[in-house]
């Protein structure tokens, strides 16, 4: 389990190390699309799953300072529920979130484009194909 997670927290410091180019990208082809660059990460901070959510915390943290990137990340707490997920939905929208990292879990993704509404993309931690549309990766 150890192993799992620790691949886990690689594979989500990698992802973010690259998310700052994925945003100038957009800026530079539509301007209109993305802002300031600021990601919202929606994590399950407390809960079940809060040890999961902590280490995926720390580990974006880390990828962020490694990188001097500049863009501003925010985290919201899903506290691995629906309920939560929306309401973290919510709070990313109001902080403006040009991009959305998370829910982790593939069934709160609903919820959380609920919140959300459409104006941000969303990278789903989630392996679950069907869950993919035009704005949910």
């Amino acid at each position: 389990m150890r192993a799992l997670r620790l691949a886990f927290v690689g594979a989500v410091t990698l992802f973010l190390v690259g998310c700052e180019d994925f945003l100038n990208q957009l800026t530079s082809s539509s301007p209109e699309v993305v802002g300031d660059g600021k990601v919202a990460v929606l994590l399950p901070l407390s809960g079940d799953l809060a040890s999961l959510g902590g280490e995926m915390r720390n580990a974006t943290t880390l990828a962020m300072t490694d990188t001097g990137s500049q863009l501003e990340v925010q985290y919201f707490d899903t506290m691995g529920t629906p309920e939560g997920a929306r309401a973290a939905g919510v709070e990313a929208r109001n902080f403006g979130a040009d991009v959305v990292l998370g829910p982790l879990l593939g069934a709160n993704i609903a919820e959380v484009r609920s919140g959300l509404g459409f104006g941000a993309s969303i990278v789903a931690f989630s392996n679950d194909v069907t869950k993919a549309s035009s704005n949910n990766f």
